[in-house]
């Protein structure tokens, strides 16, 4: 997982996905769930697109302020 910088502000998050092969999944379902541990805003819910090649975005995902946050990545496909 990548995220697009270390400052607290919505961030641009990059996950590549590959089976055991080493080959790109193109056909996973990624939901992204955020929470900040600190201060109870709830959870923020943030479902990927695929972009290519086994690598999946989302644009501005809110993590707007500093302190601790709990992310969990869900990953689903098809059959697996």
């Amino acid at each position: 997982m990548t995220f697009s910088t270390d400052r607290a502000a919505p961030q641009d998050i990059s996950i590549l996905i590959v089976d055991r092969a080493g080959n790109p999944v193109t056909d996973a379902s990624i939901v992204l769930i955020n929470r900040h541990l600190e201060m109870n805003h709830g959870d923020y819910t943030h479902a990927f697109d695929h972009d290519r090649d086994g690598m999946y975005v989302e644009k501005k995902v809110g993590m707007g302020m500093g302190g601790r946050w709990q992310t969990e990545v869900q990953i689903s496909r098809p059959g697996h």
